[in-house]
């Protein structure tokens, strides 16, 4: 049992020391490990979840007061909100579904020393939040429980005995796990902004919408895209619109009718997101009414498409999604050529049609060769180069044709966007060497590709 109240107290002690700090300083306050170790563990035990909403309430109460007082409460707000998390880490649902019983065992054994083994519904996390909250709890627990440390028994001594459940695990799990939580930390306070009892100030609000989509960004970013923001569609107008968001939203932090401001049903996979997601309404009311205005939000949903459906981790990649690299594509568009090599264009109609009605001209050659002639000199003209892995070449088959071709690409051009679309045998065979010459994409998936074109090339370029 020691050793558990250790590994809660090193935990505590790495968090609840900088959750009371202001958001500015916490991720440094965070860094600093083993303080208060044993103290921390104790305050976490004091800490009574039932006065969260009276916590709450308090800080709004002070909001507008301003000063000390609200210093005070925003502390304190901070603080059992900080609390709330870590419990909800530790008494996270799905371990109770998890085949691995040392989740279940060791949540079962805090729940106890903590004496709560359940969140109430007000205490819980919110909806918008939890999938960040997720994301930090496996890695969290990942880290905890590496795969293949056995499992744990269900008795106290085989939980002292057991060597991956200690300090120095929870603090290399902190570690692996911190960027996670940040991140689940602005979605938080982005839902606790969303149920003010009054409209926050409208230029707090939008820095809100900035900050916490299209996925939770730090600060630093977060001010150059608010900036970005303003300066491309005017200070005043992004204000104005802003106000009619904010007031078409609800609690839950959704635009629940988003017709209402004008803006029409739209088909698709991410219709529900597009048209009750603040953020991306927002924009939408920016640039419905101008062509040109509607081509650079093409190019935003184009990128947001190609980061959310090219990379597994959400947490790492807004720095992926900075807002004038957007605004700098949208003012000096890329080519409108893709160059496609393909011996049998048969396979490909469907696409090449595809891409045409987008706007794009597809130039399609036969072999290597003609791709390198066309390449040669300027390989930026092309603004996609796909290609097969194995075609018929000088009268012989050449099974790595595509390959070839990407390392000619590369010794050219670092930056192209490169696909290999083939078949499932060469995907599995070649998938590794593909990415190791920064390949863009190999696929043997028709709807996988499909999707990366759309994100490559959006509509009227």
């Amino acid at each position: 049992m020691f050793r558990v109240a250790l590994t809660i107290a090193v935990v505590i002690g790495l968090w609840v020391n900088g959750a009371q700090a202001d958001d500015a300083t916490e991720k440094d306050r965070l860094d600093s490990l083993h303080e208060n170790v044993r103290e921390g563990f104790q305050n976490l035990k004091s800490v009574n979840l039932d006065g969260l909403a009276i916590s709450r309430q308090r800080y709004w109460d002070s909001y507008k007061k301003g000063g000390p007082e609200f210093l005070a409460a925003k502390t304190e707000f901070s603080h059992i909100l900080f609390v709330r998390d870590i419990i909800a880490l530790w008494l996270d649902p799905s371990a109770e579904n998890d085949p691995d019983s040392r989740k279940r065992y060791a949540d079962r054994m805090i729940a106890s020393m903590l004496k709560s083994s359940t969140l109430t519904p007000a205490q819980d996390i919110s909806e918008s939040a939890s999938p960040y909250f997720e994301k930090w709890n496996l890695r969290f627990h990942d880290a905890i429980f590496p795969e293949g440390a056995g499992n744990m028994l269900s008795t106290s001594s085989a939980l002292l005995a057991a060597t991956v459940f200690n300090s120095e695990a929870v603090v290399e799990a902190w570690n692996k796990a911190k960027d996670y939580y940040l991140a689940y930390q602005v979605a938080r306070n982005w839902a606790e902004e969303s149920m003010a009892p009054f409209p926050l100030p409208v230029e707090q609000y939008l820095f809100g919408l900035v900050l916490r989509w299209p996925y939770p960004a730090s600060v630093d970013q977060a001010e150059a895209d608010h900036q970005v923001l303003l300066k491309t569609f005017g200070s005043d107008r992004v204000i104005a619109t802003a106000r009619k968001v904010q007031s078409a939203m609800s609690k839950d932090g959704l635009v629940q009718d988003s017709a209402a401001l004008g803006i029409p049903p739209e088909s698709g996979r991410n219709n529900v997101y597009f048209m009750k997601n603040p953020y991306e309404v927002l924009w939408t009311l920016l640039t419905k009414d101008d062509p040109n205005l509607t081509r650079l939000r093409n190019i935003y949903r184009g990128r947001y498409s190609d980061v959310s459906s090219s990379l597994d981790d959400e947490i790492r990649i807004r720095s992926k999604f900075p807002l004038q690299s957007i605004v700098d594509e949208w003012q000096h568009p890329k080519a409108n050529e893709i160059l496609w090599v393909e011996d049998q264009p048969s396979g490909i109609a469907q696409f090449l049609g595809t891409l045409q009605k987008r706007g794009y001209k597809v130039l399609l050659v036969p072999s290597t060769t003609d791709a390198i002639n066309r390449i040669a000199g300027n390989p930026s003209k092309f603004r996609i180069i796909l290609s097969g892995m194995t075609r018929i070449e000088n009268s012989q088959k050449n099974l790595n044709a595509g390959l070839d071709l990407l390392k000619t690409v590369r010794s050219l051009d670092q930056n192209i966007p490169f696909i290999i679309f083939c078949s499932k045998y060469d995907e599995t065979a070649n998938g590794v060497a593909f990415y190791s010459e920064k390949g863009t994409l190999i696929t043997s998936d028709g709807s996988a590709l499909g999707t990366k074109l759309i994100a490559l090339a959006p509509v009227n370029p």
